[in-house]
């Protein structure tokens, strides 16, 4: 894939990257006022992981002196990664640049440069508020209908707990656009989709536990884990107790 020098100061390097279910994003401030942004994503239509790569040489944001910013953020990297307020905007953005360097259209250094900018722009305004300002497609909330499909989401990711749906497959059955169930269930319930499958598979299981006499292998079937092990190391790392341990436990509670 392309190293492209769009312009004096401007850099874009696109490479294939290994697919990752939610865009990533990491922001560098160098001391002498470089500033990259490394953008991790999938695009969805054709199946390919990417990772892009963007150089703001210092000369370069020397052109837009409001971006004197970058000089007093206070910091050298910044990580935004599952669940960041910039996904929903940055994504169709990113996508866009993968599009554009594998397409070579017309003006193709015109319009990278110009989504460069936009993601620049987005990754500096968010990092500036600090996460204080609500995701702004997260106002699609406010329409009732678009909020029961979130509901609807995690009522069906319950009981599908132990054959879990895939996100995608979740968008699919209640109508709803990937991102905005991703934001939208994070905002709504204060979790990604993927913990809140886990939590609910570690309380089934404690109740496994507390209420009948079943082995730990049976609730591990029970609960769609190819084996214990698994099972046992999930339960561990939200309890911090094997399903064993935390059956004692609560049998002497009970007792």
């Amino acid at each position: 894939m392309p190293n492209i020098p769009i312009c004096n100061g401007l850099k874009i390097t696109l490479s294939p990257h290994q697919k990752c279910s939610d865009l990533q994003l990491e922001m560098t401030c160098f001391l002498d006022g470089r500033l990259d942004i490394l953008i991790s994503g999938f695009h969805s239509v054709q199946k390919k992981g990417y990772e892009i790569h963007l150089t703001f040489e210092s000369g370069y944001l020397q052109k837009y002196p409001e971006l004197s910013l970058v000089q007093t953020l206070g910091f050298k990297v910044h990580q935004y990664q599952q669940g960041s307020a910039l996904s929903c905007r940055i994504e169709p953005i990113a996508d866009s640049i993968f599009e554009y360097t594998e397409a070579q259209p017309v003006l193709k250094e015109m319009m990278l440069e110009s989504l460069a900018l936009q993601i620049l722009f987005h990754a500096l305004e968010d990092r500036k508020d600090c996460d204080k300002t609500p995701c702004f497609h997260c106002r699609f909330l406010n329409i009732p209908s678009e909020k029961q499909k979130i509901m609807q989401a995690r009522v069906l990711a319950m009981i599908h707990l132990s054959e879990p749906l895939s996100i995608p497959a979740l968008a699919r059955a209640v109508h709803i656009n990937e991102c905005y169930l991703k934001k939208g269930f994070k905002e709504l319930f204060g979790t990604s989709i993927y913990d809140f499958i886990q939590q609910e598979r570690v309380r089934k299981a404690k109740h496994f536990l507390s209420s009948s006499r079943i082995s730990v292998q049976q609730i591990a079937l029970e609960l769609g884990y190819s084996n214990t092990s698994n099972f046992t190391n999930a339960f561990k790392k939200l309890t911090g107790l094997s399903p064993t341990e935390w059956q004692k436990i609560s049998d002497k509670e009970f007792a």
